[in-house]
């Protein structure tokens, strides 16, 4: 199964990111939510969601990402159950409705030969516009296609 991990900590558009995971095709993942000790309550937010997708929402006491986005990320990872597969998801991320779907549809791809899975990405403004391309990437590459292809040769 798939975790998709969320370090929390703006509501501003967390209610999208949640309705995302909502709209979901197939419902094979559970949700970690971390709360960097933000100022911001989403509790009435998260009953909204209840049982719309399988989530466990923990608080933090000290804001971590503050100082270390990183260690607020690993913290939040550790949140997580038994799922062979994981996917940070930002509190202003959104995820097509068939993002899950398609990844247990390429899973035998990639399954034994991958430890990270690279998903298509946009970026949007804060209306749910576009405002670049569709960046692709390969359905599998290898470590090495991977690292030469960053070195821009």
């Amino acid at each position: 199964m798939l975790a998709i991990v969320i370090p929390f900590y703006n509501l501003t558009f967390f209610e999208t990111t949640l309705q995302s995971l909502a709209n979901q095709t197939d419902k094979r993942f559970k949700v970690y939510i971390g709360d960097d000790a933000s100022p911001e309550d989403c509790s009435s937010l998260l009953r909204k969601f209840e049982g719309k997708f399988d989530f466990a929402y923990y608080r933090f006491e000290n804001n971590l990402g503050g100082t270390s986005l990183t260690k607020q990320w690993e913290r939040c990872i550790a949140l997580s159950g038994p799922e062979e597969w994981l996917m940070i998801l930002g509190d202003d991320d959104v995820l097509e409705k068939n993002v899950v779907e398609e990844f247990y549809k390429e899973y035998n791809i990639f399954k034994g030969k991958a430890n990270v899975v690279r998903f298509a990405s946009k970026i949007i403004d804060e209306n749910a516009k576009t405002v670049s391309d569709v960046y692709v990437n390969p359905k599998w590459e290898s470590a090495t296609d991977s690292f030469l292809g960053n070195l821009n040769i």
